[in-house]
């Protein structure tokens, strides 16, 4: 059990990073485009 509440928090780890870093990456994504 103590496995699966692990892989369960790395989940959440990676859906917490993944979140900032796609919405910093549509923002770079823009500023590339207005230059």
């Amino acid at each position: 059990m103590e496995r699966k509440k692990r892989f369960e928090t790395k989940d959440e780890m990676l859906a917490l990073v993944q979140a900032p870093l796609l919405f910093l990456s549509i923002h770079f994504f823009a500023f590339i485009v207005c230059l």
